[in-house]
């Protein structure tokens, strides 16, 4: 039989099959360790905890100690024994110690082979570590494990479970978690809360994390991790226009844990605050980013006068301008941009704007001069010049002296009216009873006044004048009126103003080109017509209104 096999292998492999065929026959390793283990059996479990105990007290290092349990364990189970709990417990916190969570479950499956069942104590550090590594699956065995012991889950349990959801990023199934607790009367730990809230913030859930964080204080009422996440929920109360949040952890950082809030979760409270109606929350915001050592600029009041516009508060609107001149901070008409927006839109507006004068001025003794001229130009930017007129007649009974802006407003209303002569007695009453030193855009608006004046514009030429005189240049609008005038009226002297329009730096705009040539279009029509009629000679000028 022998030499039929050798036959079939060619003659080139014959001495390899040969030397290999007087090689001796050696056991696999699993049989080799099978042999071992079946001469090593104990004869008693005594016997074997007896060595288990020497092998643990003995300083042998942990990779050396996990072979030899792992081998006295197998001894045991060929010996037809029942391993002991303990041993598990000693080998499961080996698996812990060294992260080897792949262990745990084949170690499981060998505690339910023989029956044993472990305290919750031990499932909890099971637990534990699957939550470390984010293994929801051996999670998921454990806990299973535990169900068929009948063993209930307790705030424990469910922070270990919490725990993997938040590592596995789980947000929502983290929150069912919690509210499963409530469910079923356990109280959740302050771990577990602290480990969710910061997700809540994380995703900007601000009324989540409002939730979460109660829970949190009612748990551990101490921890210093509230005041951090308090401060976190602020930050986002402020960006996403949560004024009642606002409201409530405004008190909790600032005066609380007197925890310093920057400049740009200040400003952003600030318009909350502002758009919310809740004028004193907004003037605590203020004082405290004055108090925290921020130096107050024009741009934190801004803040608060849009917020304060935008729901038309107006009493409170009002009320920054002397906030503000008490902050030492410098109130301009650029300052009032957006209230005056909003007054532009809205002429019932206005009327509230000019009773909250009359109120503040009650509740203070004092009103701020740009609020009353920026309510005086409201009412001239929408026509009604008799409430212009009126306002201004509140100066005495507010305690006001009129100013160079006061002039302006005025002459705003006029020039909307068309009335020059309301407009000429302003200016003189206030540049000489009450020595305003008239501005270039007060002249230039003088300008623009006198051409809306259909008999008498020559006025406005003497005002051009007195600002070339002060070295000033005209505003564009006073010459672009100017130019009008003279082009409606065919007066000679329109060359003159376009050539001086132009050496002050103005283009003659095409819309000016085209009513320039209209009007005397017209004009040149209106002569060769009265000079058909005999009225005139068509060489002469025709002057109309």
């Amino acid at each position: 039989m022998l030499y039929s096999a050798l036959r079939s292998i060619p003659k080139s492999r014959w001495r390899v099959v040969v030397r290999r065929a007087q090689q001796p026959v050696v056991p696999s390793r699993s049989l080799q360790s099978a042999t071992t283990t079946h001469e090593a059996r104990f004869t008693t479990l005594q016997q074997a905890e007896q060595e288990w105990q020497q092998l643990w007290a003995s300083s042998v290092d942990s990779a050396a100690r996990q072979r030899k349990s792992h081998w006295i364990l197998n001894r045991v189970k060929n010996s037809q024994l029942t391993p002991t709990l303990a041993m598990y417990d000693q080998l499961l916190s080996v698996y812990i110690a060294n992260n080897q969570r792949s262990r745990i479950r084949p170690m499981l499956d060998d505690m339910d082979a023989y029956k044993i069942v472990a305290p919750m104590e031990f499932y909890h550090r099971a637990l534990k570590l699957a939550a470390q590594s984010a293994d929801t699956t051996l999670q998921a065995r454990i806990l299973d494990t535990m169900a068929k012991h009948g063993m209930e889950a307790t705030s424990d349990t469910y922070e270990m479970r919490i725990r993997c959801a938040v590592e596995n990023d789980a947000f929502e199934h983290a929150l069912d978690l919690l509210e499963d607790m409530e469910t079923k009367g356990l109280a959740p730990t302050a771990s577990s809360v602290f480990l969710v809230l910061p997700m809540a913030i994380k995703y900007r859930q601000p009324q989540t994390a409002h939730d979460l964080w109660l829970k949190a204080r009612e748990a551990a009422p101490t921890s210093p991790n509230l005041a951090k996440h308090a401060m976190a929920i602020l930050r986002l109360a402020a960006m996403d226009d949560q004024v009642q949040l606002l409201q409530f952890y405004w008190p909790v950082v600032v005066q609380e844990n007197k925890m310093m809030v920057d400049d740009g979760v200040g400003k952003m409270a600030i318009l909350v605050a502002g758009r919310a109606g809740d004028a004193q929350l907004a003037y605590t915001i203020l004082a405290t980013l004055a108090e925290h050592g921020l130096p107050l600029v024009e741009h934190h009041f801004a803040c608060l006068l849009d917020a304060f516009a935008s729901t038309l508060d107006l009493h409170n609107t009002l009320r920054v301008f002397e906030a503000m001149r008490k902050a030492g901070v410098a109130v301009t008409k650029t300052t009032t941009t957006a209230v005056a927006r909003r007054l532009g839109n809205d002429i019932n507006a206005v009327r509230l704007a000019r009773q909250a004068l009359d109120d503040i001025y009650t509740q203070s003794g004092a009103v701020d001069i740009v609020a009353f001229n920026m309510v005086i130009h409201a009412f001239a930017y929408h026509g009604d010049f008799d409430n212009a007129m009126k306002t201004f007649d509140m100066r005495h009974a507010l305690n006001l002296t009129p100013d160079v802006d006061t002039l302006d407003a005025l002459l705003d209303a006029c020039i909307h009216a068309r009335n020059p002569d309301a407009g000429t007695a302003i200016f003189h009453d206030l540049t000489h009873t009450h020595h305003v030193h008239p501005a270039v855009s007060s002249l230039s608006k003088m300008v623009v006044l006198m051409c809306t004046n259909h008999d008498n514009y020559e006025a406005a030429f003497d005002y051009l004048e007195q600002i070339k005189q002060r070295g000033d240049v005209p505003f564009r609008g006073a010459y672009y009126r100017l130019v009008k005038k003279l082009a409606a009226c065919n007066d000679a002297r329109l060359p003159l103003a376009i050539e001086d329009m132009k050496a002050c730096g103005y283009n003659v705009s095409t819309h000016l080109h085209e009513y320039i040539a209209d009007k005397a279009d017209i004009n040149d029509r209106r002569r060769a017509k009265q000079a058909a009629l005999g009225l005139t000679s068509a060489s002469q000028p025709v002057t109309t209104g």
